[in-house]
């Protein structure tokens, strides 16, 4: 696989609420129960730069961009690229990743997102 890939990293909340297992919506309502503590997000921040990742802050989560070889070797997941029908290709994770030691106390999980599709 060549170029960057991207993937999302969802930090640990001050409320404990988690992203990746809530079922409700994240609305303007509740949106504070899913934001981590800002030393949170800039200690987390520090340390994937560190790893080798542009890190790109996106509201309550962390956007991650980095060369395909540097997320499977940081996470223990293997990478696969996959055509959708809208031409856009997308990245899938073999695999839960393994979140390192360093990162346990700020980053609950990391996942890659599907593209969006589009309806015309």
């Amino acid at each position: 696989m060549d170029g960057s890939v991207s993937a999302e990293v969802l930090l640990r909340t001050t409320s404990g609420r988690s992203l990746a297992d809530s079922r409700e919506s994240v609305t303007a309502e509740n949106v504070d129960e899913y934001r981590p503590a800002p030393e949170t997000a800039l200690e987390a921040t520090r340390l994937l730069q560190e790893l080798g990742f542009e890190v790109i802050p996106s509201g309550i989560t962390l956007t991650l961009v980095g060369d395909p070889k540097r997320f499977e070797d940081v996470f223990g997941v293997r990478l696969s690229m996959q055509d959708q029908p809208s031409g856009q290709g997308a990245v899938s994770a073999e695999g839960e990743p393994r979140i390192p030691e360093s990162l346990q106390q700020f980053v609950e999980t990391v996942v890659f997102p599907e593209p969006p599709e589009y309806f015309t």
